[in-house]
């Protein structure tokens, strides 16, 4: 979840759509297909206000980076290094757990009757 002390506080993506935030260092978009939950990810762009684009590794994590996850053999459960915000040349991370969807027919079980009018915020598993 996006902090309340971040720059792009509150962080709303429209479903099927995505954003640049974190003067254009990070991607996120929001895909109705996926829970609403919002994916970041570095955006291989160039910086806005930035010489280069701040470290994006997940704080407590040695090999995390925005967008990685991870599962253990056996868990129902995923990992994620999650955007978290921005600040003055810092970009926030969090590592997040949570259940893997299940999967019914290629479709998670959330999407019948999805609305394409909603909104994924503030960050992984945060919905509006």
């Amino acid at each position: 979840m996006v902090k309340n002390v971040s720059l792009d506080y509150p962080l709303l993506v429209p479903n099927g759509t995505y954003i640049y935030t974190a003067n254009g260092c990070v991607r996120c978009k929001c895909d109705a297909t996926n829970n609403l939950i919002l994916q970041c990810e570095p955006s291989k762009l160039k910086p806005t206000n930035w010489s280069t684009c701040p470290s994006m590794q997940c704080n407590s994590s040695s090999i995390m980076y925005i967008g990685n996850n991870t599962t253990t053999s056996g868990s129902h459960n995923v990992t994620v290094c999650a955007y978290a915000g921005y600040a003055t040349q810092t970009i926030f991370t969090t590592l997040v757990t949570q259940p893997i969807p299940p999967v019914i027919s290629g479709r998670t079980h959330d999407d019948a009757g999805k609305d394409s009018s909603m909104k994924a915020r503030g960050g992984f598993g945060s919905l509006w």
